[in-house]
């Protein structure tokens, strides 16, 4: 690694170490026992699932039903840039396993085909400034456009090259990616799509797992309970962190929210521990 121009800054502590074991365990029992790999139905089932939460996540309108409806060639009733949307990730997710996910020109080739007829400049990196709004707060501020073609040849050949576990390796880049903020839209749902692809070189079923809708699931739960009233706790992040950190890939964690009954008689405190089944926190 010491080769590398770009070197992205994070640490490998014990619990990363404990949780890549954990995944990878559970994802060599999962492409045994599914049989998902073979499975054409179930194939084009998590496909629709990932495109439509991925679109879901950056406000998209569409429905699954809907977005099912369009794949199979039928007419929605909906805003037209989310039906070009949804068409044009049918179309890169159809393609996604043929890109090289080192190479430059086929990112810019993915985002081509994510974006026509969204933006003015599909497949080109950003030739302007640009920063992340939160509300009325800037939260982010992306490095200069002069540098997004250097740092992100930089960020692939790391990613091609670095001898780091894949489950690490594809984090990284997807967050590095995300602070980078190469294009001037899309940056999301490109970021998620080439997640993915990395996770697919080092197991194919990850071509097939929906895991944009655990991210979206989580997003909505996180919605949700946030702005539940937690004394001396003031903003919605403070009070998710009061109360221990998320695992959306527990399905008892939808299962709970799902179940407003187990919410009987329980402060509101009480059910984020319960939808987050994690202990309760002194503050």
């Amino acid at each position: 690694m010491s080769g590398f121009l770009y070197k992205p800054k994070y640490t490998i502590t014990n619990e990363i170490l404990t949780l890549v074991a954990q995944i990878a365990a559970r994802v060599d029992v999962l492409s045994i026992q599914s049989g998902m790999e073979q499975n054409p139905k179930l194939h084009r089932l998590n496909r629709l699932r990932s495109i439509h939460s991925s679109l879901a996540i950056e406000n998209n309108t569409l429905s699954l039903e809907q977005v099912t409806a369009l794949f199979d060639g039928k007419r929605v009733l909906a805003p037209a840039q989310d039906i070009c949307e949804a068409q044009n990730a049918f179309e890169v997710y159809n393609k996604l396993l043929g890109f090289n996910p080192y190479d430059i020109m086929d990112l810019l080739t993915a985002h081509q085909i994510q974006m026509k007829n969204l933006v003015k400049a599909p497949g080109q990196f950003r030739i302007g400034n640009i920063g992340v709004v939160r509300g009325n707060d800037v939260v982010h501020i992306a490095p200069p456009a002069d540098n997004v073609t250097g740092l992100m040849a930089d960020l692939l050949r790391w990613t091609e090259g670095a001898e780091v576990h894949p489950l690490v390796k594809s984090c990284v880049f997807h967050y590095e990616f995300e602070i980078i903020h190469p294009f001037p839209d899309g940056n999301g749902r490109m970021g998620r799509m080439w997640q993915t692809l990395l996770l697919y070189r080092w197991k194919e079923i990850f071509a097939w797992l929906p895991v944009e809708t655990m991210v979206w699931e989580c997003q909505l739960l996180i919605r949700k309970y946030a702005f539940l009233p937690i004394p001396g706790v003031g903003t919605p992040s403070l009070r998710i962190r009061a109360y221990g950190r998320i695992r959306p890939l527990h399905r008892q964690f939808r299962l709970r929210a799902a179940n407003r009954t187990s919410f009987a008689g329980q402060s509101p405190s009480r059910r984020l521990c319960l939808v987050f089944a994690c202990p309760r926190r002194r503050i």
